[in-house]
């Protein structure tokens, strides 16, 4: 990395897009967070965007919207987090627009200050914030999750998204949060067939357009891992089926991952049908397996070392719950979705 800036630059109007759903027990500290940033009031807008949420999510942003006039809450009847997106977008009347999301923690008030300085500085049109899972007070299984998917078994390790140390000049897919409004005019807006991805997507496009992105830790903000296996699952098979959705619609750009996600269920499945009628090909798929379970081990011994080696099991459940997610996930879309590349472009 390279090409640092200094905190030189100007006040520009920012429009935040919140896309929520059932975030009730997280937006009041987000919005308050967010409304305490020492930044000039008139120089920000906040959009939150409800997809129909059946908790207080809704109440809280209206209550908070009548005692400040820069919050506005507008809904989302797709329910979709892309949809979303592109609804706070397009009602955004900002020169930048920054997504965050409902569950996450604001750990500095001076976020949209150093955001317009790096805008102001950089002359990009994309910042790509870093987006760390891991927490001060964080224990028990919250903790292991949030280490097992910062580790490079847990995200793409090409990408920038939980690192808090690196700045400077990046592709704008590494982990775009951030966009000059033109951004739009350029690229379009979110792709709403997708459910998940659809920011990879977004920031995919931005790059193949030549689009220039910087990252910074100045505009960390610090997400919340799931809570428990079953909702890392669901999670990661929902990231599953979009990276297929993403494949098919850009299979040059993404075959790589492709075969990551793709390769292992294969392999498995292969050695395990040739198993039944040959027992070299069965203790293969047993040595196949027992490596990669001792590498889950290896690697969850040595992210729990700095946490307590009680994390070890909980952190290799949540390596082989994120990878069994995004294993499944794909295949499930590949084959919902699996016709031609050519003809997924063409629908899209």
């Amino acid at each position: 990395m390279e090409d640092k800036v200094s905190s030189r630059g100007s006040s520009i109007f920012v429009s935040i897009v919140l896309p929520v759903l059932n975030e009730g027990k997280h937006l009041n500290k987000v919005l308050q967070a967010l409304l305490d940033q020492e930044y000039p009031p008139d120089k920000y807008e906040i959009i939150v965007v409800d997809g129909g949420s059946t908790d207080d999510t809704v109440l809280l942003a209206t209550e908070l919207g009548r005692a400040r006039q820069n919050i506005r809450v507008l809904q989302n009847l797709a329910r979709l987090s892309s949809a979303g997106r592109n609804i706070g977008a397009r009602a955004a009347v900002g020169d930048v627009v920054l997504f965050v999301d409902g569950h996450c923690e604001i750990p500095d008030p001076f976020l949209l200050r150093n955001l317009s300085e790096l805008f102001g500085n950089t002359s990009v049109d994309v910042i790509c914030r870093p987006q760390p899972l891991e927490q001060p007070d964080q224990k028990g299984l919250a903790k292991a999750i949030a280490l097992a998917r910062s580790s490079w078994l847990g995200h793409n390790p090409s990408s920038f998204i939980f690192s808090t140390t690196d700045e400077g000049f990046v592709d704008p897919d590494s982990s775009g949060a951030a966009y000059r409004k033109r951004v739009f005019d350029r690229i379009g807006y979110y792709d709403e067939s997708f459910d998940a991805c659809e920011d990879v997507d977004f920031n995919l496009r931005a790059r193949k357009a030549g689009l220039r992105a910087f990252t910074s830790p100045r505009v960390t903000v610090r997400y919340y891992p799931r809570e428990n296996l079953g909702s890392l699952l669901r999670q990661m098979y929902r990231y599953g089926f979009g990276r297929a959705r993403l494949f098919l619609k850009h299979p040059k750009d993404t075959a790589s991952g492709a075969i990551m996600l793709g390769a292992p269920p294969i392999l498995i499945a292969g050695l395990a049908i040739a198993g039944t009628l040959s027992r070299t090909a069965l203790l293969f798929l047993v040595l196949v397996i027992s490596v990669y379970l001792l590498l889950l081990a290896i690697i969850s011994y040595v992210l729990s070392r700095r946490s307590g080696l009680r994390l070890v099991p909980s952190i290799f459940g949540a390596l082989l719950t994120t990878h069994a997610g995004l294993f499944a996930g794909f295949w499930r879309g590949m084959v919902a979705l699996g016709r031609s590349p050519r003809r997924q472009r063409e629908e899209m």
